[in-house]
């Protein structure tokens, strides 16, 4: 799996690098490798959610090796994802969480400003849902908590940093952070 990410990542690199606008075809490109991994590995349900967040990390950092802006990077990039995995039949659902908190681990490891990586990866997994048929609802609770799960992560400074982040600019962020959390 690691082997076919990193020829994934190589393969958006090589693709985005020199193009004029990264952004049209950035998201064709990932949910095209996105597709090649799980249908490679023929692992989808055994790769589990957690090969999302080392996808995404992965190409998040691809992506701003080329020049590419965080936020809308890690938009496209967890919309193509998460489109790819539905394709191929995937756990799309259970794969929003992973995706957004890949997005914010890859753009810390680049030095990024994750705050904007946040915003980008939630409206991403928000419109993929709804490009999908998944409850957007559901969608946007699952990207928050995986953009904080992702922070807390990273530690320090960073859970403030995404909270302010997704607070001012996402609709309905604030509401399911300052929810109750519920007891497992």
């Amino acid at each position: 799996m690691e082997e076919l990410i990193k020829k994934a990542t190589d393969a958006v690199v090589a693709s985005l690098r020199g193009a004029d606008k990264i952004y049209d075809t950035m998201f064709d490109i990932v949910k095209g490798n996105v597709v090649g991994i799980f249908t490679g590995t023929g692992e989808v349900a055994a790769a589990g959610t957690g090969a999302a967040t080392k996808i995404v990390a992965s190409l998040i950092k691809g992506v701003v090796e080329v020049g590419g802006e965080v936020g809308e990077a890690a938009k496209k990039v967890v919309m193509g994802t998460l489109e790819g995995v539905a394709e191929v039949g995937g756990d799309t659902a259970g794969m929003i969480k992973d995706s957004v908190r890949g997005a914010i681990k890859g753009t810390s490891e680049v030095g990024g400003d994750i705050g904007k990586a946040a915003v980008g990866a939630v409206e991403g997994a928000v419109k993929s849902a709804e490009d999908i048929g998944l409850s957007t609802e559901d969608a946007l609770k699952n990207a928050v908590t995986g953009a904080i799960e992702g922070a807390g992560e990273i530690g320090g400074s960073a859970i403030e940093s995404v909270k302010t982040a997704l607070t001012a600019s996402v609709k309905g962020a604030k509401e399911i952070l300052n929810a109750p959390f519920e007891k497992k």
